[in-house]
């Protein structure tokens, strides 16, 4: 309960993943999740989702939970072999619902929320494709959004690949001048 994130020690091509979703980055859509978040400068793009819908980057309530052989790859994902091969390293895709590629714009923050209800599990892998110098991503915050004792700012890096309890209150900054591109 103490420990936020974890960092995975994963290393991979993060260069090459970055060229391959800027290469598709025209088709990413705005991320429609829980209005909570306030956020409207967040974009995605789903390399594997509800009947391989890529603009389907979130999951909603009334989504087919339960009929795992409807969560299938996106044309992103073929659109991306390195970025996909990665993920197949990381997680087994027959098990997993969403996955996608997120943009937090310049200048955007993304509200202090928790994902999900019941216990604070880590459930969530977000890979750091680069991590821009200004932007944060804090975790086992306060409702408000002020640090205590065990906040912790997670320390990603470009290439950075943490297991990260979401579970917790969190938020993420980019205060800086370019957009923050992470997988999850």
């Amino acid at each position: 309960d103490l420990v936020p994130y974890v960092d995975l020690g994963v290393t991979f091509d993060h260069a090459a993943c970055l060229r391959e979703v800027m290469a598709i980055s025209d088709r990413f859509v705005v991320y429609k999740s829980d209005p909570k978040y306030s956020v409207t400068h967040w974009r995605g793009i789903a390399l594997q989702a509800l009947d391989g819908d890529e603009t389907h980057a979130a999951t909603m309530p009334g989504d087919d939970f339960g009929n795992q052989a409807r969560w299938m790859p996106t044309r992103a994902a073929s659109d991306c072999p390195t970025v996909w091969a990665l993920v197949q390293r990381l997680v087994d895709t027959t098990r997993t619902r969403n996955i996608a590629v997120l943009q937090l714009d310049p200048g955007s923050k993304i509200a202090v929320h928790r994902d999900g209800e019941g216990p604070y599990v880590m459930r969530s892998v977000n890979v750091a494709l680069n991590m821009p110098e200004g932007c944060a991503f804090w975790n086992d915050v306060r409702p408000d959004g002020t640090h205590h004792a065990y906040s912790r700012r997670v320390p990603f890096v470009p290439g950075s690949t943490m297991l990260v309890n979401v579970g917790k209150q969190h938020y993420v900054d980019n205060q800086s001048s370019e957009p923050r591109l992470h997988l999850i």
